[in-house]
C-alpha cells in the first residue's frame, strides 16, 4: 500500500507496458479529446509482470481492461508487505514493491484517464489524484445524498477521520443501490486479505448512501468531472 518516487513528472502521453496471457505489447496512450474518441478502440492492459500473476477479477468498458495483481504482499508467501519493484506502467517514477493496492488505483487511472501517478498511500489515493488534477477528477464524501459510488470511481478507506494513516484504496466495479442509497458496491483491489481478495473482489454495503466498512470506516471517492 505505500508507493516510492524518485521525482513526479506529469506527462501527457504515457506508454503502458501490457501483459496479458504472456502477450507483451506496448501501448501508447495520447490524450483522449473527447470521451467519444475515447471508446473508439479497445486498449487491453492486464499489467501483472511475467512470473505475477492475474488475480481473476477486473474492471473493463469500451476502452479499457485492468486486472488486478498479485501475489499479494501482506497476505500471500512470506507476508512480508513488500516485494519486487512494480512500476504502475513504463516509465513511472513513481514504484511500489509488490502489487500494492494503490499501484492497481496508479495503473488504472494512468490508461483510463491519462493521468500520471501521484505519491499516496491507499487512504491518500483520492485527496492527492483530486489536488494534482482538478479539472479532472472531483472528491465525493461517504453519506452525500444521490452520490452512492459508480462503476469506475476509486475508492479510499481510512480508520482515520484525516486519512492520514496507510488505509486501502480500489476501484469500483459494480454498483446496485437503490433509491433510498442502500445496496451494495464491488470494488476491485490488490493486497486485500478479506473474503474475495484472493481473486481481488471485495464487496460493500451501502446504508443511506454510506458505504460501510467496520475495519476502516472512514471512505471518500475520486470520480471523472
Amino acid at each position: 500500500m505505500t508507493s516510492t518516487t524518485r521525482s513526479h513528472l506529469q506527462r501527457t502521453a504515457l506508454t503502458v507496458l501490457a501483459l496479458l496471457a504472456g502477450l507483451v505489447a506496448v501501448v501508447t496512450l495520447q490524450p483522449a479529446a473527447t470521451a467519444a474518441t475515447a471508446a473508439t478502440s479497445t486498449v487491453v492492459v492486464a499489467g501483472c509482470a511475467t512470473g505475477t500473476k492475474t488475480l481473476g477479477a477486473y474492471y473493463a468498458d469500451a476502452a479499457v481492461r485492468v486486472y488486478a495483481c498479485g501475489a499479494r504482499p501482506s497476505f500471500d508467501g512470506a507476508r512480508t508487505g513488500g516485494g519486487a519493484v512494480v512500476r504502475p506502467y513504463a516509465g513511472s517514477d513513481i514504484y511500489y514493491r509488490g502489487y500494492q493496492c494503490v499501484e492497481l488505483v496508479a495503473r488504472f487511472l494512468a490508461v483510463r484517464f491519462h493521468v500520471a501517478a501521484v505519491v499516496a498511500n491507499g487512504a491518500q489515493a483520492v485527496d492527492r489524484y483530486a489536488a494534482a488534477y482538478p479539472s479532472r477528477f472531483v472528491r465525493i464524501a461517504n453519506g452525500a445524498k444521490g452520490k452512492a459510488p459508480r462503476i469506475g470511481d476509486v475508492l479510499s478507506l481510512s480508520t482515520s477521520a484525516s486519512f492520514n494513516d496507510v488505509g486501502h484504496t480500489g476501484v469500483v466495479i459494480g454498483s446496485s443501490v437503490n433509491a433510498a442509497g442502500n445496496g451494495t458496491i464491488g470494488s476491485l483491489e490488490q493486497n486485500w486479505g478479506g473474503a474475495g481478495g484472493t481473486t481481488g473482489h471485495h464487496t460493500y454495503t451501502v446504508r443511506s448512501w454510506r458505504v460501510g466498512f467496520t475495519q476502516m470506516p472512514y471512505v471518500k471517492w475520486l470520480r471523472t468531472r
